[in-house]
Parts: C-alpha cells; structure tokens; sequence
C-alpha cells in the first residue's frame, strides 16, 4: 500500500493505494480508494525495445459515471474525468521518458 498525493487547482489530497500486480519487469497496478471506496484502476505496462522500453500506462474507472461526475465536478472543477486522465498521463509518460533518457546519457551501460 502507498499513499497517492494528488493537485490540481491549488487543491492537493490523498489517497489510498493498493498494489495489485507488480511483475518485474513488465507490469504494475495499483487500485486507487477515495474515502475507503475503489475509485480507479492503474495500470502501467513495459515492453523492452532494441534500444530501451516502451510503457503504456492506463486507467479504468471503478466508481460510476453519475457519481465520478457530480463529484469532480463539484469537488474539484473537472468536467471530462477521462479526457482528464488522458492528458495527464500523456505528460507523465512524457515525463517518464524524459527522466529516463536523462539517466541514460549520465549513466552510459
């Protein structure tokens, strides 16, 4: 289990993370619960390549459409959750490859 720290708009909040998978060096999930209720699933997939990897990070909503709605919405000013996630886990993977490329040049095998 992990605590996950989330922000957005000057607003930042936690949540309770369980592991469901991690096998090296391919796969890792975890469930995400808000208020002790299964909220999401993550999931980040590895593909070694010729010259490094290739990840693929996904996510399924756990609570429903009508709630997941009222509450981002109200809550915290989201108006297309999955739009939403799309977007931020295009900056993380781009972050990812980043972080990862920068380590490879300062680190030569």
């Amino acid at each position: 289990r992990f605590r996950g720290v989330n922000r957005h708009r000057g607003r930042v909040w936690t949540t309770v993370c369980t592991v469901t998978a991690a096998d090296r060096p391919s796969r890792f999930e975890f469930l995400v619960r808000v208020a002790g209720l299964p909220s999401a699933k993550w999931r980040y997939h590895i593909e070694p390549t010729g010259d490094g990897c290739r990840v693929a990070e996904s996510t399924r909503r756990l609570s429903p459409r009508p709630i997941a709605t009222l509450v981002n919405f109200l809550g915290l000013g989201v108006r297309d959750r999955d739009a939403h996630n799309q977007r931020n886990i295009e900056r993380t993977l781009t972050s990812l490859k980043t972080h990862a490329e920068s380590l490879a040049a300062n680190h030569p095998a």
